[in-house]
C-alpha cells in the first residue's frame, strides 16, 4: 500500500492554500496544525473520491490563514499518515494605478492648461471629483473613470510563467470616462464642450494609435448637454456630460516570491503572438 500524497500551492494573493490529495485508500482524514503546535483541526473525514483538490481558506476559523503562522498539514489513511513542511501563507503585494487613465487625465488637464481662450471665456479648473464641502468656482471640468469592463482574455493567454515566476495577464478592457463640464453661461459651456471632444479625439489618434504606443485602441464618444434652474439657495449653471469610450489593452502581471505577490501592475508591454 503506498502512502497518500499531498500536493500544494499558496494562492497568490496570500491567506489560502490548495492542495491536491490523492490515496489508493477507501477513507481518509486531512488535518490542519500550526507549526509546533499539539492540536490538529480536521478539515476533512470521508471518502477518498470526496476530497481530491481541497482549498483551505482558514476554515473553521473566522478569517483567512494567518500571514505570520506556519501550517503544517497531514493525511492518513490505512496506509500511514504523511505531513507536509511548514507553510506559511504570507503576501506582501504593491498596486500600480493603470496608466492609460493616469494618461488620459494627465493630458486633458494639459490640454486646458494650454488652450487659447476668446476673452470672454474664463479658465477652467480640472479636478477629478467634485468638491464635498463648498459650492465650486465656475467654470470648472471634472474628469474620472466611471467603468472598467473587461471584454476577453485569450485563450491560454493567462497561463503563468513559474519558472520566472511572472505571471503576464493580457487582455483587452472598455474603459468609460466621463468628463463634466460646469459652467455660468452657455457660450462658455459650448466652447469647453467643444474643446474637450476635439482634444479627445486628437489624443485617441496620436498618443494612443497604432503608430503612437502600438496598440490597437478604439473609442467612441456620446455627449448630452442642459440646465440646471436655480434653487431657492444657490444660482442655476449649465453643463455639458461626455461619455468617453476606450476599448484597448489592460495587462496585468504578478511577481511572486515563493508563492508570495511582491506587486501587481498594470504596465507590462506584452506582445502579442
Amino acid at each position: 500500500m503506498a502512502l497518500p500524497v499531498i500536493e500544494y500551492t499558496v494562492i497568490l494573493t496570500g491567506g489560502v492554500i490548495s492542495f491536491n490529495i490523492t490515496s489508493d485508500q477507501t477513507t481518509l482524514q486531512f488535518q490542519r496544525s500550526s507549526d509546533g503546535g499539539n492540536t490538529w483541526t480536521t478539515l476533512y473525514n470521508g471518502l477518498t473520491t470526496g476530497i481530491g483538490t481541497y482549498i483551505d481558506a482558514g476554515d473553521q476559523t473566522n478569517a483567512h490563514l494567518d500571514f505570520n503562522t506556519s501550517y503544517i498539514y497531514q493525511v492518513t489513511d490505512a496506509s500511514g499518515t504523511v505531513q507536509t513542511p511548514p507553510i506559511t501563507p504570507s503576501a506582501s503585494m504593491q498596486v500600480y494605478s493603470d496608466d492609460m487613465t493616469y494618461l488620459i487625465i494627465r493630458m486633458v488637464q494639459a490640454s486646458l492648461d494650454a488652450i487659447a481662450r476668446p476673452v470672454s471665456i474664463f479658465p477652467a479648473k480640472v479636478l477629478t471629483a467634485m468638491p464635498l464641502s463648498r459650492t465650486p468656482e465656475l467654470p470648472l471640468v471634472t474628469v474620472n473613470l466611471d467603468l472598467v469592463q473587461q471584454s476577453y482574455v485569450g485563450i491560454g493567454r493567462n497561463v503563468p510563467d513559474s519558472s520566472t515566476n511572472q505571471y503576464n495577464i493580457p487582455g483587452m478592457a472598455l474603459r468609460r470616462f466621463s468628463v463634466w463640464v460646469l459652467a455660468q453661461n452657455v457660450e462658455t459651456r459650448n466652447f469647453y464642450h467643444d474643446a474637450l471632444i476635439g482634444f479627445l479625439c486628437s489624443i485617441m489618434s496620436t498618443a494612443f494609435s497604432q503608430a503612437g504606443i502600438n496598440m490597437d485602441n478604439k473609442y467612441q464618444y456620446q455627449a448630452t448637454q442642459g440646465q440646471k434652474t436655480s434653487g431657492p439657495e444657490s444660482p442655476g449653471f449649465y453643463y455639458s456630460q461626455i461619455m468617453f469610450d476606450m476599448h484597448g489593452p489592460l495587462n496585468i502581471g504578478v511577481t511572486t516570491n515563493y508563492g508570495s505577490v511582491t506587486n501587481i501592475g498594470f504596465d507590462l508591454v506584452v506582445i502579442n503572438p
